[in-house]
């Protein structure tokens, strides 16, 4: 099954919204004069009509507080002038791809209006072609005519993405995927969380949003899991199926599945503390809807790497396990997303060979 997307203005009046026989869901992005005010997914029966009244009130729960916040905003832009422009940083775009032109090409087409509007001070987009086996991606950037291309004979995402911190000129660098649309007020959200931060080394969406001067002073080096703890309840949980080597099936609903060979992530994160590359098997770490509360400690417990044997989540260890979940649960590999669809991840003794110096 799949959720309808609806692009909705809340300052205009609202209407009755009806999902076709094959849609069991509503996704939401609303915007407030323009402005996004935030994204939200509701289940439903198939077919089902979203009455007036209904969206009325799923747009006020969902993005109520939000419209305050842009109010506020652009009252106090309204009152004081702002010198930010003329002190903004360039940036640097980066698209690393790989024989995906007619994406490629549709990003691009949707980059074009909005850096046309940028507020920092140069704006430049960068393609690094990650090893196509034809010159069609070469030809897709041909049609942008300020948009750079890059050749990286390496294939590898790690390659593309050094080989654009080296063409890069910008002082800031924002890496989009290749296969996504951008929306209208992406570089203006980028640009103001700049402004509100500009001595971050990086930003991740919503994890920003609850990135408070509070929390950083209160929590110093813990402040971004921290923040990520407080994001959580706000993402969307999966109904999900999981096999564990063909013989146990679990059927939860759960923000996120972590399957890992070793210990570590995101430079020392120790996500599978008792993981073991040499013990053919594969660790499992499924995060359950949590209450705030609960999501905060577990965010603790995992810089510290106790969270595996707390009651926050739930530990498996299995050869191959199959991961089906309704809406589809996008999964990243070593920073690259490899989709949506049913999932299985297995061990291959002897799959990969090495070649080891002497020296």
């Amino acid at each position: 099954m799949a959720h309808r997307i609806v692009e909705l203005e809340l300052s205009e009046p609202l209407t009755s919204i009806a999902l076709a026989p094959e849609q069991d869901g509503l996704a939401l992005l609303a915007r407030w004069k323009g402005r996004l005010a935030g994204f939200h997914m509701a289940s439903a029966a198939s077919g089902h009509v979203f009455s007036t009244d209904e969206v009325q009130a799923l747009c006020t729960k969902r993005f109520g507080r939000r419209l305050l916040a842009l109010e506020v905003e652009s009252a106090l832009a309204r009152r004081w002038s702002n010198d930010a422009v003329s002190l903004a940083p360039s940036l640097s775009i980066a698209i690393c791809t790989k024989d995906r032109a007619q994406r490629l090409a549709r990003l691009l087409s949707s980059l074009v209006p909005v850096i046309s509007a940028s507020c920092f001070r140069s704006t430049e987009v960068v393609v690094i072609d990650n090893a196509s086996v034809n010159s069609a991606t070469r030809d897709a950037v041909g049609g942008f005519p300020d948009v750079r291309y890059v050749f990286e004979p390496r294939a590898g995402l790690d390659f593309a993405r050094n080989a654009a911190m080296r063409h890069a000129t910008g002082e800031l660098l924002a890496f989009l995927d290749d296969d996504v649309v951008v929306d209208r007020g992406w570089l203006g959200g980028l640009f103001a969380t700049w402004q509100g931060c500009p001595d971050a080394g990086g930003f991740s969406g919503l994890v920003h949003e609850k990135l408070t001067p509070e929390i950083k002073s209160t929590w110093g080096p813990l402040a971004y899991l921290r923040s990520a703890a407080a994001a959580l309840p706000e993402l969307h949980a999966y109904h999900t199926n999981i096999v564990f080597d063909g013989r146990e099936r679990l059927m939860i609903e759960v923000y996120n599945v972590i399957v890992a060979n070793g210990q570590f992530v995101a430079g020392g994160l120790p996500i599978a503390p008792q993981a073991d590359l040499r013990d053919g098997l594969l660790d499992v770490i499924l995060v359950p809807r949590r209450s705030p509360a609960k999501m905060m400690l577990l965010a603790a417990e995992m810089l510290l790497g106790n969270h595996v044997s707390s009651n926050a989540v739930i530990f498996r260890r299995a050869k191959k396990i199959s991961v089906r979940s309704r809406p589809g649960m996008w999964f990243n590999v070593d920073g690259e997303l490899i989709g949506n669809d049913p999932a299985v991840f297995q061990i291959l003794p002897g799959a990969l060979e090495f070649v080891i110096s002497n020296r």
